[in-house]
């Protein structure tokens, strides 16, 4: 079928369905916010430190993120609560 076969209410359903998958996506995605590794930068306000990512071979520093930023792959949620009974 081609793109003319079809009705302007099943392009607009599909488009809003498809609007709706890609929101929930997003939704899903780890962000820096919730890291526990996540700390407030000491001099800079609005910047915030990973305290699991640090580069530098003399002086190591951590990298500046902010927290809207994707999460690298050493995310942990900070809401998850890990206790071992």
């Amino acid at each position: 079928m081609e793109l003319k076969d079809y009705t302007i209410e099943e392009l607009r359903t599909e488009i809003k369905r498809r609007n709706e998958l890609a929101k929930e996506a997003k939704t899903q995605e780890p962000r820096c916010r919730n890291c526990k590794h996540i700390m407030n930068h000491p001099q800079v306000s609005g910047m915030y430190l990973c305290a699991a990512r640090t580069w530098g071979k003399t002086y190591t520093r951590h990298y500046c993120v902010k927290l809207y930023t994707k999460a690298c792959d050493k995310f942990e949620n900070k809401n998850e609560d890990n206790y071992e009974d």
